[in-house]
């Protein structure tokens, strides 16, 4: 990285980038099966501001992926057990990552128990972090399901460079009871599901708690209903200060409803929505409808709109400042796919997701850990912000023939970060006329061989 470069562009800072090549090769000996993996970017040209707000051209070296997995399995005497190990390597300015897995699972004869469990170790930033992954399902009898899992992450694991970890430091125990009856005369199956969780860092600190229930049923008509209610108790919240100390957030009630009609028909809608308390318990809503439309075997469309208001969502503003916004957001989606033959595919998609915020109350997380309110650090409205994130996806397939495809795929849209609230209408309108990402791709599968 140019230490002259204070930012990039908001366009160069989402675009996604080019890939140069990969190859994969994946192969089976016996009861083992093994693959391999490699990806490597192009380098990409970008623009930034210095301190000075004098515009720089920098060159952003592209990445190198590589990865390795193996799997023994075996299915004699009625059981099935397998190990398994993964490598995985990624190239890139400055320091390297490397992560590897080591994977066992288990599933006993009659299928009562189940187990998988998972070794990690990550290397990234010149820090070595362990893991452990663990998931024990017991079924006693058909229609009951327990589950149990446990998961131990250290400070220092690190595998976002080549995979997702939502967070590291951090430890959890979850359960899960799940009972399905077709027993019932004024419905076609009804399944009712408990969880339970509790986690918490290596600082002894309680992070997350919980425990919710859920019912859903399928009716006589083959229409589906469901409800869902929870309650997570007080916790700290050790993350969204991003390093200035963790702070308490209050117990939070949160529930959900699901009402849709027989999926099998050519028109097929619902509803849905929900609630949930934010961190000092204002309450959020939301809500929204979907449909699908099947008039025919060659075509299909599928639309889907959700709306959200948030009172109280609280952020982070500087150092031990926090503020707390009233949000507004929208996210239609739709899919509209023809079908020219059973080897020949068009499909149509747009998305978007557009969120409005003003600012409402001001807070500095004090020594107890708790929220109280502090003076506006700033002039009236200075940090009201808006979000827009928008694609448009236009795709053709070809089956040339089995495992053989053609791909022509072109994607226009990208994502704006607007400090100036601007309306939903504009900020869409924008996505579209200032893209991130407009390209178009070409890709040719072709299995080679019988």
């Amino acid at each position: 990285m140019d230490d002259r470069v204070e930012s990039f562009l908001e366009t160069d800072r989402n675009r996604l980038s080019d890939l140069a090549g990969a190859a994969k090769v994946t192969g089976q000996q016996g009861a083992f099966r093994f693959g391999a993996l490699a990806a490597l970017e192009q380098d990409t040209e970008v623009s930034g501001t210095d301190a000075l707000d004098t515009l720089l051209d920098y060159q952003v070296k592209g990445r190198r992926f590589g990865a390795l997995r193996g799997l023994w399995e075996s299915a004699s005497g009625g059981q099935y057990r397998g190990l398994g190990a993964m490598l995985t390597g990624v190239g890139k300015p400055g320091e390297d990552g490397l992560a590897g897995t080591v994977d066992g699972h288990w599933l006993s004869k009659g299928g009562v128990w189940k187990f998988d469990g998972q070794l990690i170790g990550s290397q990234a930033d010149d820090r070595f972090g362990l893991g452990l992954a663990s998931d024990l399902v017991y079924t006693p009898r058909k229609g009951r399901v327990h589950n149990f899992a446990l998961d131990l992450l250290d400070r220092h694991i690190d595998i976002n460079d080549f995979g997702f970890l939502r967070r590291n430091d951090t430890a959890q125990l979850r359960y899960r009871y799940e009972e399905t009856r077709s027993d019932l005369s004024h419905v076609r199956d009804r399944t009712t599901t408990l969880r339970g969780f509790y986690g918490w860092n290596w600082q002894g600190q309680q992070i997350s708690s919980g425990i919710i229930a859920e019912r859903e049923w399928t009716l006589l008509n083959l229409s589906r209903a469901r409800v869902e209610l929870g309650y997570r108790p007080e916790r700290w919240d050790d993350r969204n200060s991003f390093g200035n100390g963790a702070f308490k957030s209050e117990g939070r009630a949160t529930g959900e409803f699901f009402v849709g009609t027989n999926e099998s028909l050519p028109l097929v809608g619902g509803v849905f929505g929900g609630f949930e308390q934010e961190t000092l318990q204002d309450w959020s809503y939301s809500g929204g409808v979907f449909m699908v439309w099947r008039p025919g075997d060659r075509f299909n469309a599928r639309m889907r709109m959700e709306v959200r208001r948030r009172n109280g969502w609280v952020l982070h503003d500087e150092d031990r400042r926090m503020t707390s916004f009233d949000a507004e957001q929208i996210a239609p989606r739709m899919t509209l796919e023809y079908y020219f033959s059973a080897r020949q595919q068009l499909r149509a998609s747009m998305q978007w997701i557009g969120l409005r915020a003003k600012e409402s109350d001001f807070y500095e997380i004090a020594p107890s850990g708790r929220l109280i309110d502090a003076e506006q650090p700033t002039a009236p409205g200075a940090q009201n912000f808006s979000i827009s994130n928008a694609i448009l996806q236009l795709r053709y397939r070809w089956e040339i023939a089995p495992l053989s495809d053609l791909f022509v795929v072109y994607s226009r849209g990208g994502s704006l970060d607007d400090p100036a609230g601007r309306g939903f209408d504009e900020l869409f309108n924008r996505n579209f006329a200032e893209p991130d990402q407009d390209q178009l791709v070409v890709m040719l599968r072709y299995r080679m061989g019988s």
